[in-house]
């Protein structure tokens, strides 16, 4: 399934947050996400998009939907006060598959201020917490979770479909779970219980390897990039 826009779709979407924002506003950044652009949506399911906008005296935060796109906006100035706090795993593939960038957005370094690697325990709560609930979407965020940072860590890249990441695993159940989401099912069947919690074991023991070899400092979040970046941005935008 392909998890491109078409020019089309681009300007469709262009279009549908201009005519939501005040004069002379400006889009500086959107970007794809969501379980159609994770591996585990379908046609039918609409593409998520993650943008940042300028506009004085405005909303902080936009949010609307129809049948193709699901699109949240957050205003450039609030972005900047809010991204120190709000820097998390999900926030980093919020961003991670841009579509449109304004030409003095320098995205590099946002990309790079949002690592994709959260701390062991976090993590094992997380995953502690889905598996109770066993929800297939749920389940199947914990594999990508795990997946997406050990690829992150072994290459430096964010990549986000979980089939791809799955290519050096053969995990057969994703198939399963991702069957149990697109058929609307709030549970997915207790009798795969076993056999993801050995997965996710064996991922988490590799992430937990992984980690250890790395300087802590490379994956926390830095304060002096970020001050950097804010300030050459407040010079264009503000």
């Amino acid at each position: 399934m392909k998890n491109k826009l078409t020019p089309q779709q681009v300007r469709k979407i262009l279009n549908l947050i201009r005519t939501r924002l005040p004069p002379k506003s400006k889009i500086l950044c959107l970007s794809l996400s969501g379980p159609r652009i994770f591996g585990w949506g379908d046609k039918r399911t609409p593409y998520q998009i993650y943008g940042i906008f300028r506009a004085k005296n405005f909303w902080h935060r936009i949010y609307f939907k129809n049948n193709e796109f699901e699109i949240y906006l957050s205003e450039f100035e609030y972005f900047l006060k809010e991204l120190p706090f709000r820097r998390s795993l999900d926030c980093s593939t919020y961003f991670a598959k841009p579509f449109y960038l304004d030409k003095k957005f320098n995205y590099q370094i946002l990309l790079s201020l949002l690592a994709p690697v959260v701390a062991t325990e976090d993590l094992k709560d997380i995953i502690k917490r889905f598996l109770y609930i066993f929800y297939p979407e749920l389940l199947l965020r914990c594999y990508w979770y795990l997946m997406m940072q050990i690829h992150y860590l072994r290459t430096g890249k964010i990549e986000l479909n979980i089939f791809k990441l799955n290519k050096n695993y053969h995990f057969k159940t994703i198939s399963i779970l991702k069957k149990d989401y697109l058929s609307g099912k709030r549970k997915s069947d207790l009798k795969y219980k076993e056999q993801i919690k050995t997965d996710l074991k064996k991922l988490i023991q590799e992430f937990q390897k992984l980690i250890s070899k790395r300087e802590f400092k490379k994956i926390t979040f830095d304060q002096e990039k970020w001050a950097k970046w804010k300030k050459e941005l407040e010079k264009i935008y503000l």
